[in-house]
């Protein structure tokens, strides 16, 4: 079972064996991702985090940690999948290598330069789901997508 004291902020989860892996969660607004390995594999894998999406901008960070140095990621491409159907949109190559010291406290230092940005344009209104693809230098090739959806007013406002 799961549980999270709203009082101390403190959140328990007991899963079983067959919870291995990154499992992503929305604790108190926040998102929240709780990676479980084997006992001695050492390995965690590329985690790509979306910390903010809206109509201007999606930024967060992105690393392979199991990566022998540097960041485990190359670069990061955006496409934008219309929620109603349709093909998908590029939306181009994110700018990477921002700091993000947050990420280098718990991870190491040499993640410090994981943040990622992509101001978006040119999407017409309407719902994405924004997707953002990671290059893992680890896996040599793309690695599943990070997602958020958006929603693309008329009057250029989003909300998430």
């Amino acid at each position: 079972g799961a549980r999270l004291d709203e009082a101390s902020g403190v959140f328990t989860w007991h899963p079983g064996v067959g919870f291995l892996g990154a499992h992503d969660f929305v604790l108190g607004g926040r998102e929240v991702r709780i990676v479980l390995n084997p006992k001695g594999s050492g390995r965690v894998g590329p985690q790509t985090v979306i910390d903010r999406s809206d109509g201007a901008i999606v930024a967060g960070w992105a690393a392979d940690l199991d990566a022998a140095s540097g960041t485990g990621v190359s670069t990061l491409h955006v496409w934008a999948y219309p929620a109603h159907g349709g093909d998908p949109i590029f939306a181009g190559v994110a700018d990477y290598g921002g700091e993000r010291p947050d990420v280098a406290a718990i991870y190491g230092e040499r993640f410090l330069r994981s943040g990622y940005g992509l101001r978006l344009q040119g999407l017409a209104p309407g719902t994405y789901d924004l997707a953002v693809f990671a290059f893992s230098t680890v896996r040599g090739g793309f690695v599943p997508a990070k997602l958020a959806r958006v929603t693309l007013n008329p009057q250029g406002t989003s909300r998430r």
